[in-house]
């Protein structure tokens, strides 16, 4: 999974600590449930985990 600071979160300012938690809220969205990851071949975090009975 990419790291918190491949979306830039890492030098980012936030305003307020909800933006925060909505930017990384999104961030984390789309790495489990929209972005394949080619060493779970291909499929998303949560399709892998829901294939293999770990959800």
């Amino acid at each position: 999974m990419p790291s918190v600071t491949t979306y830039g979160l890492g030098i980012q300012w936030f305003r307020s600590i909800e933006e925060a938690r909505y930017k990384i809220d999104q961030w984390r969205h789309h790495c489990n449930r929209e972005r394949p990851n080619s060493s779970l071949n291909y499929l998303t975090s949560v399709a892998f985990a829901e294939k293999e009975g770990e959800l």
